[in-house]
Parts: C-alpha cells; structure tokens; sequence
C-alpha cells in the first residue's frame, strides 16, 4: 500500500484541508490539475520527464534539465525573456516539486540588440511585447 501525503511538498495541500470544495471554476481546475500532475510522482522513479510533466501540471512554463554538474537541475524559461513575473512564486512551487537533494540552477536568457534588429520591429511594436 502507497500512503501519499502531500502536505509538505505543496502548499496547495493547505487548502485541501481548509475547504478547497468550495473553489469552483478556473481556480479549481487549476488546483485539480497541480494535484493531480504531483500524484503522477511514482517514490522509486523520479525522471526528467516526471519533473517536466510535474513543472507543467502546476502551470509553470518552466522546463528542468540536467545540469552540467552532478547533482544539478537547470530550470529554465523557454517562452520569457528575462526574469518572468511572479518568479518568487514559481520558485517555491518548483522546489517543492524537486527533491531537496538537488542543486537547482535558475538560467533566464535575454535578447540582445542584434536579435532584436533581425527581427525588425519598431520601437512601439516592442513597446506592446512588454506589456
């Protein structure tokens, strides 16, 4: 028999214990899909793949990689330049998510000048991407 107990590794278990029932809508589903993205976490096999899928189940736009010293996870953000809003946020979900005995490696990737210029917009159609 498998006993999962989630209090410690999510923060979300609080509301499960305080009345989570009586959230309806999109932050029900969300909180469904979280739930159920960490009980898919199998206690003997804890691959890329099951913190990619666990990192994307909790809503995170974030993908783990191995890092390039043993016993280091890269996490980085594909799709946002910079450091992505609400970053304190993500990082607490992600390290409750990541065994503790991982060193985990945050890598945020920026757009230089020549990027920019290759891809040729104005300054006002650069003014929009921000906001």
């Amino acid at each position: 028999m498998r006993i999962v107990f989630l209090a410690p590794a999510v923060p979300w278990a609080a509301l499960l214990r305080s009345g989570a029932d009586s959230l309806s809508g999109p932050q029900a589903a969300a909180l469904r899909e979280a739930l159920a993205a960490l009980l898919r976490i199998s206690g003997d096999c804890f691959t890329l793949a099951a913190v990619n899928d666990n990192l994307t189940g909790c809503g995170l736009n974030a993908v783990a990689s191995e890092g390039e010293l043993p016993g280091t996870v890269e996490v980085r953000f594909p799709e946002v330049p910079g450091v992505p809003d609400g970053f304190p946020a993500m990082r607490r979900i992600i390290e409750d998510i990541l065994p503790c005995h991982l060193e985990i490696q945050y890598a945020f990737w920026y757009a230089t000048w020549a990027e920019l210029e290759a891809l040729g917009p104005t300054w006002a159609e650069l003014a929009k991407m921000v906001r």
